[in-house]
């Protein structure tokens, strides 16, 4: 009995390997397709989309023209100017548990004095450009005048503005339920935000995570954690998120999702943890949000990008996620134990065909596979929030003055 047993296992590994390129494939794929659908209409409502504003004061003394230097400066008899700015920046997210913690970049939600100015400079420059310029117009000077006026009226206030004080800060995750006619409208009528962990944001090059928590009913839905172990090179992998240049609105709570494959794995300068370089397309907005696997599990935050290739991008391992989340003492959903890339490749495909017929035939097969590191490179300059759109480039020829 036992020989006839080793034969039909000898039969069945046979017959597995020489069909699984027929048909194995074909199984497989639709089942992943399957679950990988089934995984993102579950993720629906867990991935969420978080906006940062400010609101503040930038001001600046009244400047004088100096006629030998074809310069401004500073009056000092002159009152001090003042122009209120409100501006923001917008990330991903995605909750991990049902009392509504979320994992995301510490960088998406960075409310220091840097963040601040990133968020609100462009909107100021923007609104001082459209001022002067407008006062200018219908005073009797060229196009080019106004050019020059406004570009040496923009360096001045450059070098010479501060914000008043301290200005007030928000932020929100967007709630769909209770949607805004605008951005703002949004962040402010979407659920609060209490900054329960917050790590290095960019650019420290240190642990880019941040672990938020909003108030609701207990019963948020979630996604399952996956595991850096399970990753393999050539692995599928699937980037859900809220990037700006795919809004058809400013209030747009639709999320994106693209795919692509795990590339490499990379050391980071710190040396202590790898992230993994992955091909599928990464914008602004898309900052801290889940990369999935076809099993659905989060493996990865997206975090990094390349500004001269859109196919270079840096994902932090689910594992510095999951460190944060335990030294607060939050449960979260763990996925299955197997990786996807066990069923991305014919010969194993076909492996496991034969283990389903021989466990039926009472035999036991131990199979175990190794991970594959690349480790080399630097990181890439990270993903910015979505900004405001710069002024109008203007020239730096010396101009006659009004």
């Amino acid at each position: 009995m036992k020989i006839l047993n080793r034969a039909f296992v000898t039969l069945a590994l046979s017959l597995a390997l020489s069909f699984a390129p027929a048909t194995v494939l074909a199984v497989s794929a639709t089942s992943q397709l399957a679950s990988v659908s089934s995984s993102i209409a579950k993720s629906e409502g867990a991935v969420v989309r978080i906006g940062v504003l400010f609101e503040n004061t930038y001001q600046w003394p009244e400047p004088e023209f100096n006629e030998e230097t074809q310069q401004y400066e500073v009056n000092p008899n002159a009152p001090m100017r003042e122009m209120d700015v409100s501006g923001g920046f917008h990330g991903t997210g995605f909750i991990v548990n049902k009392d509504g913690y979320i994992l995301t970049n510490a960088h998406v939600v960075d409310t220091s004095l840097n963040a601040e100015n990133e968020a609100l400079w462009p909107v100021f420059t923007n609104k001082v450009y459209q001022q002067i310029s407008d006062n200018l117009y219908g005073q009797g000077y060229t196009s080019d005048e106004i050019n020059q006026i406004t570009n040496l009226l923009l360096d001045y206030i450059s070098t010479n503005t501060t914000l008043k004080g301290d200005g007030t800060i928000l932020i929100g995750v967007m709630n769909p339920k209770n949607k805004g006619a605008t951005f703002a409208d949004s962040v402010q009528n979407g659920y609060r935000v209490d900054v329960k962990k917050f790590g290095q944001p960019y650019p420290n090059l240190g642990k880019d995570i941040a672990v938020l928590k909003i108030d609701g009913d207990g019963n948020f839905p979630m996604l399952p954690l996956g595991s850096f172990g399970q990753v393999n090179l050539g692995d599928t992998v699937y980037v859900i998120g809220y990037p700006g240049a795919a809004d058809l609105k400013d209030n747009d709570l639709t999320a994106t999702i693209t795919s692509g494959i795990v590339s490499a794995f990379k050391k980071t300068e710190q040396g202590d943890y790898n992230v993994i370089q992955i091909d599928a397309a990464v914008s602004p907005g898309n900052s801290g949000g889940p990369v999935l696997n076809s099993n659905g599990e989060v493996i990865g935050i997206a975090t990094y990008g390349s500004t001269q290739n859109q196919s270079f991008n840096w994902i932090l391992p689910i594992e510095l996620g999951k460190e944060f989340l335990n030294e607060l003492n939050l449960s979260y959903v763990s996925g299955g134990s197997f990786g996807t890339a066990f069923l991305n490749n014919n010969l194993w495909i076909g492996i496991s065909i034969a283990l389903t017929l021989a466990i039926i035939l009472g035999a036991i097969v131990f199979i175990h596979r190794r991970n594959s590191n690349v480790v080399i490179a630097e990181i890439q300059q990270p993903l910015q929030p979505s900004q405001p759109l710069q002024p109008p480039h203007i020239s730096n020829t010396p101009p006659n003055p009004p």
